[in-house]
């Protein structure tokens, strides 16, 4: 019989998203974008291009001012573009959730138009992101995402997160994407069991 490698497309359906942490706020890169781009915060009227923007990364609709604004974590400076000019290309919020301890800030919606991919754009706005949580005196950053997202994956082992473990199925998941996108030398820290490798501590 073969031996089943990772989990299939249903079983994923059924077990929780990946999460990723970087355990400190420290020695964050330089932001640094092509010439013609800049990195700005948002201000009222991004709205829709927010929405546009969201929509080509996810394929769902959503309504910033329904889902983003009335949040008590709301607030302009936590939202980020890179722009193309003046127009919103990627996005990434610095955003908290309650479940977390008041340290951890969570990365979220982190988007980019598909005509720019490839071009680095997304992690400018995710580091954008991480100085706005150093600067509300966060110490830590976590982040969710799904299998498929491979090079938002790479994306996030460049900015310095790693997988963590809170879910059985994250240890063989975790294998297989690493081996994915060739970064074989992470696999030393998939543990063996969910007892060396539960996280306890977000």
């Amino acid at each position: 019989m073969k031996k089943k490698v990772g989990i299939t497309i249903e079983e994923q359906n059924n077990t929780p998203q990946l999460i990723m942490l970087r355990n400190n706020l420290d020695n964050l890169p330089e932001i640094k974008v092509p010439e013609g781009y800049q990195v700005r915060s948002f201000k009222f009227g991004d709205e829709k291009e927010w929405e546009k923007i969201i929509k080509a990364s996810f394929k769902y609709e959503s309504n910033f001012d329904k889902e983003i604004k009335p949040n008590e974590n709301f607030k302009p400076e936590k939202v980020w573009f890179v722009c193309e000019g003046d127009a919103p290309v990627a996005t990434s919020t610095a955003w908290y959730y309650a479940s977390f301890d008041k340290s951890v800030g969570y990365v979220h919606m982190v988007g980019i138009l598909p005509e720019y991919a490839g071009k680095g754009l997304g992690l400018q706005a995710s580091l954008a992101t991480l100085y706005e949580m150093k600067r509300e005196g966060r110490s830590s950053a976590v982040l969710n995402t799904d299998d498929f997202r491979l090079p938002a994956i790479k994306t996030y082992l460049k900015l310095g997160f790693l997988p963590q473990f809170t879910h059985i199925s994250h240890i063989e998941r975790w294998k297989l994407l690493l081996v994915q996108i060739g970064r074989k030398d992470l696999l030393k820290l998939v543990p063996l069991n969910m007892e060396q490798g539960m996280v306890t501590n977000l």
